[in-house]
């Protein structure tokens, strides 16, 4: 299914880029937060508080860093019981096949822990368009660089697209100093912090990212 030597590699994030699972991230935020402090956290609080950087959303709450990640670990393990609903995004399928049969090699890089993020792709049955993984419970989280690398190995950055919905997508990319996406496609998106990224493109739906990439290597 993969080709032997791809034409580049492209690299998605998983919650609302790949799937639809804006209200599922609310609502286990809600209960993990809730939980730790006692008492009803509003899903409008949890709103003006989030942060795709899981540091700024520790200090926004008040966590420590020892305090955020024991609740991110209960929160992967909420997200991975497996009665959730996913969606992914119409188009998309049409999408990874259709880079897929362009000879792309297809990667996950995704701030959701592993178990959840590969039970949910089994489920939505698109887990086989994808080689490998960097996930949060893995070394080196997004945005950190090294998860694309270790992906994607020692080659030409230019032949590299990062997709995703967050500011940590496109930092990422940035410090990696490849091509970068933003998909402006799902919920809850903080188009503002994404537009501090001069060098990304920016799309309103899959068939867009595929415009853009037969842009990027056109010439190679």
């Amino acid at each position: 299914m993969f080709a032997e030597v791809p034409k580049g590699h492209i690299v998605f994030d998983c919650d609302e880029t790949l799937i639809s699972s804006y209200q599922n991230v609310l609502s286990v935020t809600k209960q993990v937060l809730s939980d730790h402090f006692q008492q009803d956290i509003s899903v409008d609080e949890i709103k003006e508080k989030f942060s795709a950087d899981y540091k700024t959303f520790y200090s926004n709450w008040g966590l420590s860093l020892e305090e955020g990640d024991q609740l991110r670990k209960k929160w992967w393990a909420i997200a991975s019981q497996g009665n959730h609903i996913y969606n992914v995004f119409p188009g998309m399928v049409n999408f990874l096949e259709q880079l897929i049969n362009d000879g792309f090699h297809l990667h996950i890089w995704t701030a959701r822990d592993r178990s959840s993020t590969i039970e949910i792709l089994k489920k939505e049955n698109i887990i086989h368009y994808f080689l490998n993984f960097c996930c949060g419970d893995d070394p080196a989280p997004k945005p950190y660089p090294e998860g694309l690398k270790l992906m994607v190995g020692d080659i030409d950055k230019d032949l590299v697209v990062v997709i995703g919905d967050s500011e940590m997508d496109l930092k990422g990319a940035e410090v990696f100093g490849c091509h970068s996406i933003a998909a402006t496609w799902g919920d809850g998106i903080d188009l503002s912090s994404l537009k501090k990224y001069k060098t990304s493109k920016f799309a309103k739906k899959p068939s867009e990212c595929l415009e853009i990439i037969k842009k990027i290597f056109k010439n190679k």
